[in-house]
C-alpha cells in the first residue's frame, strides 16, 4: 500500500512486480501472507463441519497402529485405531482412565456392538475389510482413502476385489459349502 497525494492506493499484483520500489522478496511475502490466510480460513471452516474429534496430535495414524501392532502382536483392527486416536489421557487419579468426547464416545460404542454381534457363532453379520464395524457406524470411506489408517491406499490394504459384492458372494458361497458338508455328514 503507497499513499499517493494523501489517499491510500492499492496495487494490484502486476503492477507491484513492475513497481521498482516493492522488491521481490517482499511482493513474495505479501503473495504468501494472502494465500496462508486463505488457507487458514478454509482449514477453520473444515474444522468446524468435523462432529469427531482427534486427540492424536500431528502423530500420523500408522505410527499408533505399529505401536498397537507391537502391544497386541498382530495389525490393529481400525475400530482399536479409532479408540486410540479419539480418547485422551484423563488427568485425575487414575492415569490409565482415557476420556472420550461424547459424539466418539457413542460412535465407538455402536462399532463395538456391532463387532461383538458380528463375532458371535452363526451370526449372520459380515466384516470383513471395507465392511467393517468402522464404516458400518461412519459409513464409507472417501475413494482412495482408509479412515483410521492415515496414508494406505484401500488397494494396497485389501487389493481389487474388497468389494461389498465379493465378499457377499463370498459368504454365500461360504454358506453353501457349509449345508453341503451337513449333508454329506447325514448320509455317513
Amino acid at each position: 500500500m503507497y499513499k499517493q497525494a494523501g489517499a491510500a492506493v492499492f496495487l494490484t499484483a502486476q503492477r507491484r512486480i513492475l513497481d521498482s520500489r516493492v522488491s521481490f522478496c517482499e511482493d513474495l511475502l505479501v503473495k504468501f501472507g494472502f494465500f496462508t490466510s486463505i488457507l487458514a480460513a478454509k482449514n477453520e471452516e473444515n474444522r468446524s463441519k468435523q462432529i469427531i474429534h482427534h486427540t492424536d496430535g500431528s502423530k500420523p495414524h500408522m505410527e499408533y497402529a505399529k505401536e498397537l501392532e507391537a502391544k497386541l502382536g498382530k495389525f490393529p483392527e481400525r475400530l482399536d485405531i479409532f479408540e486410540v486416536t479419539r480418547s485422551k489421557r484423563s488427568k485425575t487419579s487414575d492415569p490409565s482412565e482415557a476420556v472420550m468426547d461424547p459424539v466418539a464416545a457413542e460412535q465407538y460404542a455402536r462399532m463395538v456392538k456391532i463387532q461383538r454381534h458380528a463375532n458371535q457363532p452363526g451370526s449372520a453379520v459380515v466384516l470383513s475389510g471395507r465392511n467393517d464395524a468402522v464404516s458400518a457406524v461412519l459409513g464409507p470411506d472417501k475413494r482412495g482413502r482408509v479412515r483410521c489408517l492415515g496414508t494406505v491406499k484401500p488397494k494396497e490394504l485389501w487389493g481389487d476385489d474388497a468389494s461389498p459384492s465379493k465378499a457377499e458372494k463370498l459368504q454365500s458361497e461360504n454358506d453353501s459349502l457349509r449345508q453341503a458338508l451337513a449333508a454329506y455328514q447325514k448320509r455317513f
